[in-house]
Order: structure tokens, then C-alpha cells, then sequence
């Protein structure tokens, strides 16, 4: 159950985030930053580990280790 915590805590602020966005600009904006903030965040994250290995392989592939 500690496992999920991370998770759970994301996606509490990510809702938090999306109900002050909505009180302040409308439902529609609330809405849209529910799906918005997590489709940043994966594809940022993705993009970093995707870079990682990239850059791991190559320097892999120039040193010998």
C-alpha cells in the first residue's frame, strides 16, 4: 500500500490543481488541465528515460564499459 502512495499524491495535486483551475477559468479549463498535466508529465518522463538509455549506449559504445 506504501507503494502507491507516490502515485496517489500525484494524482490528488493533479486534481487539486484542475478544481483551483476550474474556479478560476471555467470548467472547460479544469477539464482539459486533468488530461493535460499527466500527458506532460509521462511524456517528459519517457523523454528523459528514453534520452538516459540513449545516452548510456552511446557512451557504452565510445568507451568500451
Amino acid at each position: 500500500a506504501v507503494g502507491f502512495a507516490p502515485a496517489a499524491l500525484y494524482v490528488a495535486l493533479v486534481l487539486v490543481a484542475s478544481a483551483a483551475t476550474a474556479v478560476r477559468h471555467g470548467i472547460g479549463a479544469g477539464a482539459w488541465t486533468i488530461v493535460v498535466l499527466p500527458c506532460i508529465h509521462f511524456a517528459w518522463g519517457i523523454g528523459f528515460v528514453l534520452g538516459y538509455l540513449g545516452l548510456t549506449r552511446n557512451i557504452m559504445e565510445r568507451t568500451g564499459r
